[in-house]
């Protein structure tokens, strides 16, 4: 959620090219940031488990990101024109929400969990959504369907921490 506000806070600043340069080392602050959250707050309570191979293939979160690619280009071209900067404007988030569901998708087939798939659907959805209602004028609409991803996964997040604190009590507090 932070990730997808702060990526939001760069396209409503029209300064979305810094999120190029800065993925990288926001993705590894990240997950070092999480490392720390689960050593803090999982692990007291259950322990450690060294991660699984996924179950199912991750190449379905390959195939939605070259969906977007190509679905971007055909309703650049269809809408707009390939060399209107404002067709590409307006099909952004479109690219956005697929590109972000290929990550979704790549989860569920690690963790096997619905929610991930539903993340994913989520994302194409509110990315056609906010494209199809986008006028290309500039990349705000980019920093919409962030804001929202945000809104989604801080919701989901919390509640799923709060379902976990509640049923994983700290082994102290067992009596173990």
């Amino acid at each position: 959620a932070a990730m997808f506000a702060v990526m939001g806070l760069f396209w409503i600043a029209e300064s979305g090219w810094i999120i190029t340069v800065l993925a990288l080392p926001l993705v590894i602050v990240a997950a070092a940031a999480l490392r720390q959250v689960k050593r803090r707050l999982s692990e007291p309570r259950i322990g450690y488990v060294e991660g699984r191979r996924p179950k199912a293939s991750p190449w379905g979160g390959v195939a939605l990101i070259g969906a977007g690619v190509v679905l971007m280009v055909a309703m650049v071209t269809l809408f707009g024109g390939i060399s209107d900067p404002a067709s590409w404007r307006r099909w952004a988030p479109l690219l956005a929400g697929f590109l972000c569901s290929g990550g979704f998708w790549y989860l569920a087939a690690s963790s096997d969990l619905w929610r991930h798939r539903a993340l994913a659907a989520a994302s194409i959805v509110w990315g056609v959504a906010v494209a199809v209602t986008s006028d290309g004028s500039t990349y705000r609409p980019v920093a919409t369907y962030a804001f929202a991803m945000a809104g989604l996964l801080l919701v989901v997040g919390l509640a799923l921490l709060v379902r976990f604190l509640g049923s994983h009590p700290r082994l102290a507090q067992r009596g173990a």
